[in-house]
C-alpha cells in the first residue's frame, strides 16, 4: 500500500488553528457549496465539537439527499492534556 503525506503551513498559532478545528462551521465551510451538511442527531450541532457520536445529513447542492455520515469524536485522558482529540468518520 502506498502512503501519501500532506502537510500544510498555516500562518496562525497552534491555538487559533486547535479553536477553528473544534468548531462544526469548519466543516460546512469546507463542505460547500457541493454539499451541505444538517445535523440529525442531535438535531442541532453546538457552537464547538464535544466527545460524542453526531449523525449528519449530506445533500448534494444542499437538496438531494444522498445519505448520512457518523461523525464520532473522542479526546483520550493523554490526547486532552496535549490539547489533540482522535476523530473518525464512519
Amino acid at each position: 500500500m502506498k502512503e501519501i503525506f500532506l502537510e500544510t503551513r498555516l500562518e496562525a498559532s497552534p491555538s487559533r488553528i486547535w479553536a477553528e478545528v473544534n468548531r462544526p462551521q469548519l466543516l460546512r465551510y469546507v463542505a460547500r457549496p457541493l454539499v451541505m451538511v444538517k445535523p440529525h442527531d442531535p438535531s442541532a450541532v453546538a457552537e464547538r465539537w464535544h466527545s460524542r457520536v453526531y449523525v449528519v445529513g449530506l445533500y448534494l447542492f444542499g437538496v438531494l439527499p444522498f445519505g448520512r455520515q457518523v461523525i464520532g469524536l473522542s479526546r483520550p485522558v493523554a490526547a486532552r492534556r496535549a490539547g489533540r482529540a482522535a476523530i473518525s468518520a464512519g
